[in-house]
């Protein structure tokens, strides 16, 4: 897995600075799929354990790794819990 934050907000997403952020986390295109585990509301946010095997099925059916996103601190720990329960991600 990769933790990334980029900040997400009502604004454009500057494409230079996530390509750099790819450059130096070594990650070219289509080589990734990204999931976010936050969500506005707990209610509306997808179990956690689910996006864990989410992200090993894609691995193991075609050897991407998963790019886990987060907005807040709050989201960051709920990446951070999805990247220990699928490690190999």
């Amino acid at each position: 897995f990769f933790d990334i934050n980029y900040g997400w907000n009502d604004e454009l997403i500057d494409c230079q600075f996530v390509q750099q952020q790819m450059k130096q986390l070594g990650l070219r295109e289509r080589e990734f799929i990204m999931m976010n585990p936050g969500a506005g509301w707990e209610s509306k946010r997808w179990p956690l354990e689910r996006f864990a095997v989410l992200a090993d099925q894609i691995y193991e059916i075609t050897g991407l790794k998963s790019l886990i996103t987060w907005g807040n601190p709050r989201e960051h720990d709920l990446a951070r819990t999805v990247m220990a329960l699928a490690p190999k991600s």
